[in-house]
C-alpha cells in the first residue's frame, strides 16, 4: 500500500490518558528512513507531554498507524518523533451518526480564553439539540470563542458520562430568546463513554423507526 504521506500533511495525533482519547492536530516536518518528525501539538498554547516510548495513533487523510515515540526535540522548534511503521491501515473515518435529542449537560468553561464574559456561571445547566459519537450541539446562554475548552456532564436515559469538548461552531439564535447554539467537538473522552452515546443513539433510531418516526 502506498503510504501517501508528504512534508506538510496535516494529520492527527490520537494520545490515550487515563482511559480518555485525546486528539491533537499536527502536521508532517521530515520523512526519514526510520522515522517521521511531527510538529509537537499544542493544547491551550502548552506543548502536549508525550513520553518517549509511549504509543500513538497517526490519522494522516486516508492511511493511519500505530508507532512509538522515539525522541522529542524544541528547538529550533518543537518536535514529535516517532519510529516508521511497517504497517500502514486504509481507514475511512466517516462522520458519527447525528440524532436530534433533548439530553440535559451540564457545561464548565476550562479555560477562560478572550472573549468568555466575565459573569458566566461556574456551571450552565442546559440541553442538547442533536449528538453524536463525536460532538453534540448544546443550547448555551451566550457566545463562547471558537476552541473555548469546556467539561460536559452529559445525562443519558439511565446514566452520566463526563468528557472534554472545544467550541467548534458558533451560531446565533433568534431575537428575542438571544440563544446562542454551540457545536462542540469531543476532545477527551474515554471508548467507553462514545460507545454509550453511540449505543443510545441507535436504540433511538430503532424506536423511532418502530414508531414509523424515522
Amino acid at each position: 500500500m502506498s503510504t501517501d504521506l508528504r512534508l506538510n500533511q496535516k494529520v492527527e495525533i490520537e494520545k490515550t490518558r487515563d482511559d480518555r482519547r485525546e486528539i491533537y492536530s499536527s502536521y508532517i516536518v521530515a520523512i526519514d528512513e526510520d522515522t517521521i518528525s511531527l510538529a509537537a501539538p499544542l493544547s491551550g498554547g502548552y506543548l502536549v507531554s508525550f513520553g518517549i516510548g509511549e504509543t500513538v495513533r497517526v490519522y494522516a487523510g486516508m492511511i493511519a498507524f500505530s508507532s512509538e515515540v522515539v525522541a522529542r526535540k524544541f528547538f529550533p522548534d518543537p518536535l514529535l518523533i516517532v519510529k516508521r511503521p511497517e504497517v500502514f491501515e486504509k481507514v475511512q473515518r466517516r462522520s458519527f451518526v447525528r440524532l436530534e435529542a433533548n439530553l440535559p449537560v451540564v457545561v464548565r468553561v476550562l479555560e477562560e480564553v478572550d472573549g468568555v464574559p466575565e459573569k458566566i456561571p461556574e456551571e450552565v445547566k442546559t440541553t442538547t439539540l442533536d449528538i453524536s459519537g463525536g460532538g453534540a450541539l448544546l443550547v448555551f446562554p451566550c457566545r463562547l470563542r471558537l476552541e473555548t475548552p469546556l467539561e460536559l456532564t452529559i445525562s443519558l436515559p439511565d446514566e452520566k458520562i463526563s468528557c472534554e469538548a472545544k467550541v467548534r461552531r458558533v451560531i446565533e439564535g433568534k431575537v428575542p430568546q438571544r440563544t446562542v447554539y454551540l457545536g462542540v467537538e469531543f476532545t477527551a473522552i474515554s471508548p467507553r463513554d462514545q460507545d454509550k452515546i453511540v449505543k443510545f443513539i441507535f436504540e433511538r433510531q430503532r424506536e423511532l423507526r418502530q414508531r414509523g418516526l424515522l
